[in-house]
């Protein structure tokens, strides 16, 4: 069947077809209405350098600070990536990890390096009260495994890693995107719905 002969197919049996599309819209609606209600949360945290070593091998400090640094974030990325330590997160924030399967873990948090020094971490909850609660734990163990790591030789850690204040935001569909999306699928899926039903009408037999 060509698409013309399909577009032709609902042309010709208009009502059947604006049938199926409001079907499929009002299905849409009440499906992202209906779902669970969940709330995004995004923290920033910014990796500074502290307690530099004295030296005289380096003329270009600030350089090789802000190297070091962007080095530094690319671990702390990493370690948001490691089962491990987000289910020392989960533990530390009082909240079942559900760590089977790895990859549903590894997927809760969507971490981006958007400079050297700057990183935001992005993840959703069912409440408000649980995002502040995996916001607290998430600076906590951050803040330990940098104070745990790269030690000056008198023992001082090199870098922090201090966070921004959380932002919650509560997340809600787009009722024109949903709406959009849902005249779309509901008209391609009555192009080829109509043919189908035009073909079941000539096999019945006639009386």
């Amino acid at each position: 069947m060509e698409l013309r002969q399909a577009i032709d197919g609902f042309a010709r049996r208009q009502p059947l077809g604006w049938g199926i599309v409001a079907v499929v819209v009002v299905a849409a609606f009440t499906w992202s209405y209906a779902r669970p209600v969940t709330y995004t949360n995004s923290i920033s945290f910014s990796v500074n350098r502290i307690n530099k070593e004295a030296t005289t091998d380096y003329q270009y400090d600030g350089f090789y600070a802000l190297q070091a640094a962007d080095l530094f974030a690319q671990t702390v990325v990493s370690w948001l990536q490691t089962p491990s330590v987000l289910v020392e997160i989960y533990d530390r924030a009082g909240i079942s990890s559900n760590a089977a399967p790895l990859r549903t873990l590894t997927s809760r948090f969507k971490t981006k390096k958007y400079s050297a020094q700057n990183i935001v971490v992005t993840y959703s909850t069912p409440t408000e009260e649980e995002g502040q609660r995996i916001a607290k734990a998430l600076t906590d163990v951050l803040s330990a495994r940098t104070a745990a790591v790269n030690r000056t030789a008198a023992g001082e850690a090199l870098f922090e890693v201090p966070a921004a204040k959380p932002v919650v935001v509560k997340a809600t569909p787009d009722p024109w995107l949903v709406g959009v999306l849902a005249v779309v699928i509901g008209v391609t899926l009555s192009i080829f719905l109509i043919p189908l039903v035009d073909y079941l009408a000539r096999a019945q037999p006639r009386p």
